[in-house]
């Protein structure tokens, strides 16, 4: 259970510095938008992949946990609860959105989920074509639910959970450190950048197509 029952309540009873900064980008005008609802401590490492992803080209979001203790147990809010002003702003302004979250699990996985079942599919054949580990998300990590922020966009949603053991592919340190796998890391968000580049360029075919 979370501490508390929604990000309106967590922002009313907590003060930013020391616990927390939120990141809203909207520079790039971008169809697709990408966010990291628990960034910074609270799931490891999504946020350094969320900024990867978005860098040059995407509109993102990013709540990025600093709490010294207790970050996760404090500062986490499911997605269908999450009503952040910002996030749901930037949800609501995309035609498609893309959230990364962390999960437990010392196996390597990426699990595929969220609202727009098609384009989840699709995904999904790409991660698995280009040697990723990718499955399904089950059912208690669809990210399905239309209360999910990342449903609110135009249409519907993406949701990745990466667990502990992928993220850790990605940071050979996780969760202690952010360096990065000098082959992996950029493979990764190499092949879902171009993948995101082609949806971009479906939803908005004035949009110049991304060399990335």
């Amino acid at each position: 259970m979370d501490k508390f029952n929604s990000m309106s309540a967590l922002l009313a009873a907590l003060p930013a510095r020391d616990n927390f900064a939120i990141h809203a980008d909207r520079s790039h005008g971008s169809k697709v938008k990408i966010f990291a609802p628990h960034g910074g401590c609270i799931e490891p490492c999504t946020e350094p992949v969320v900024l990867a992803l978005s860098m040059d080209l995407y509109d993102c979001y990013v709540f990025s946990g600093r709490r010294s203790s207790g970050c996760f147990a404090t500062l986490h809010v499911t997605s269908t609860r999450y009503d952040e002003p910002q996030c749901l702003a930037l949800a609501e302004e995309a035609e498609l959105a893309l959230a990364v979250h962390g999960c437990e699990g010392r196996e390597e996985l990426v699990y595929v989920g969220g609202g727009n079942a098609d384009l989840a599919a699709k995904f999904l054949a790409r991660l698995v074509a280009e040697g990723f580990p990718a499955q399904l998300a089950p059912a208690d990590m669809a990210g399905g639910d239309p209360r999910n922020f990342v449903n609110r966009a135009r249409q519907n949603g993406i949701q990745l959970e990466l667990s502990a053991g992928f993220r850790k592919s990605l940071f050979p340190s996780f969760p202690k450190s952010l360096q990065r796998d000098p082959v992996l890391f950029p493979r990764f968000v190499e092949t879902v950048r171009t993948w995101l580049a082609s949806v971009e360029q479906y939803l908005d075919p004035s949009r110049p197509a991304s060399n990335s």
